[in-house]
């Protein structure tokens, strides 16, 4: 009996791994200061919940109370990327992704969302 339920949990679990949205944060943690105050942020979302509804999902970048919308990377597949001003004279920012989504639930599809670790972004004059 009890081996029945250690084998339960051990599937429930590895089942609950599978539903788990992975975020990979592809932009540089180190950037060369611009003129214009405004830098690129890019990321990767993969997940292999097949009730995700894809159509549904929303990409931002969250630097502290400021959040920025992101698009998707035409012809590439989980991939987002925006332009995020931040402050002249900052040479730190401190952010995180935040991905919203609705996956297939019943009686109605139902709202998630997840967020990333956070990340930090140097800025340098040196290039």
């Amino acid at each position: 009996m009890l081996r029945r339920f250690l084998l339960l949990g051990l599937a429930c679990s590895l089942l609950a791994g599978c539903m788990t949205p992975t975020i990979v944060n592809l932009t540089p943690s180190r950037q060369a200061r611009n003129a214009n105050g405004v830098y690129p942020f890019e990321v990767e979302f993969k997940s292999r919940q097949q009730a995700l509804r894809r159509e549904t999902l929303k990409a931002f970048v969250v630097m502290g109370m400021n959040t920025y919308p992101m698009e998707p990377v035409p012809k590439v597949n989980g991939r987002w990327e925006t332009v995020a001003p931040v402050p002249t004279g900052t040479d730190l920012i401190n952010y995180h992704f935040k991905f919203e989504y609705k996956y297939n639930a019943i009686p109605e599809p139902k709202g998630d969302s997840a967020v990333s670790a956070p990340y930090e972004l140097h800025l340098s004059d040196k290039p």
